[in-house]
């Protein structure tokens, strides 16, 4: 932002540890350059979750669930989901499979266009490192939408935005060797396009 018009000419960099995320501010060398702690205590359990969502701020999957950081506040996002994130007693959540703590670090997460959604592949139950159940927030209801147990796993997933296209998300399989284009109208992907239709559909 040193050179761009309009914004002021101060470069602000986050970083996440567990527990804590600084703040880097100035440019390496100068004077004012300085490293301070956000007024907060989420860090990020899952790098690969972390995006910066237009409207919003960095998102990502803290030790509390999905946080953003808007440059001023941190705020949980995830409050109507925690039933499928931490395990609890009551009988009406019980029978929920949740997020598999042990790979919770190989959490994938990506943004969607149509709709506008942050969303984020996770491990659950006894996983073994497979990406099985995707968690979807809407972007323009602010919502979350029902969340999906996918028919195959997957280990990553990335959104491309070609110049002469409209922009979709790719997902690669666990143990396939394949890369699915979602929304994009590929057979092989038909039933998981559905299924996260039907979903979000079913959520509103």
């Amino acid at each position: 932002t040193i050179t761009a018009q309009g914004i002021p000419p101060e470069g602000s960099l986050i970083a996440f540890k567990y527990r804590v995320p600084y703040q880097i501010l100035g440019v390496f060398g100068a004077n004012n350059f300085a490293i301070q702690p956000v007024s907060s205590d989420m860090g990020c359990l899952a790098p690969r979750t972390i995006i910066f969502v237009p409207g919003f701020g960095l998102a990502r999957y803290c030790h509390l669930g999905f946080a953003v950081f808007d440059g001023w506040k941190d705020t949980v996002i995830s409050e109507q989901i925690r039933p499928y994130l931490f395990p609890i007693n009551d009988f009406d959540a019980k029978d929920i499979t949740v997020a598999d703590a042990n790979y919770l670090p190989l959490s994938w997460a990506a943004q969607t266009a149509n709709p506008p959604m942050y969303a984020i592949a996770m491990p659950i139950g006894n996983s073994g490192g497979k990406l099985t159940r995707m968690f979807l927030y809407d972007l323009i209801l602010k919502a979350w939408a029902g969340n999906t147990d996918l028919p195959f796993p997957i280990s990553c997933m990335a959104q491309v935005q070609p110049v002469t296209s409209n922009p979709l998300t790719i997902i690669g399989g666990f143990n396939e060797g394949c890369i699915h284009r979602w929304q994009a109208g590929d057979v092989a992907a038909a039933h998981l396009a559905r299924s996260l239709l039907v979903s979000r559909v079913s959520a509103e």
